[in-house]
C-alpha cells in the first residue's frame, strides 16, 4: 500500500471501530458495496457488491466510507 492512501485507510479503520458500520456504503479494491455484517476481532466486513455478489473484506482493504443507509 502506497502512502497516499494510508490517510484514507486509518480514517476507515477509525470509523469501522466506532459504531456498528452494519448498512454503510464503502469503497473497496474490489469496488462500491453495502457492509452486510462485521466481525471487529478479526477485522473483516461481510460485503455485497452489485449483482448480490457477496464476500468477506478485510479491513486493509477498505479505501473509504462513504455512509450509512
Amino acid at each position: 500500500m502506497t502512502f497516499e492512501y494510508m490517510d484514507q485507510l486509518e480514517q476507515a479503520i477509525l470509523e469501522i471501530r466506532g459504531d456498528s458500520h452494519v448498512g454503510a456504503v464503502v469503497i473497496t479494491k474490489s469496488g462500491q458495496g453495502r457492509v452486510l455484517a462485521q466481525e471487529i476481532l478479526v477485522k473483516k466486513l461481510l460485503v455485497e457488491f452489485e449483482g448480490s455478489r457477496r464476500s468477506i473484506v478485510d479491513l486493509t482493504e477498505i479505501i473509504t466510507v462513504v455512509g450509512k443507509q
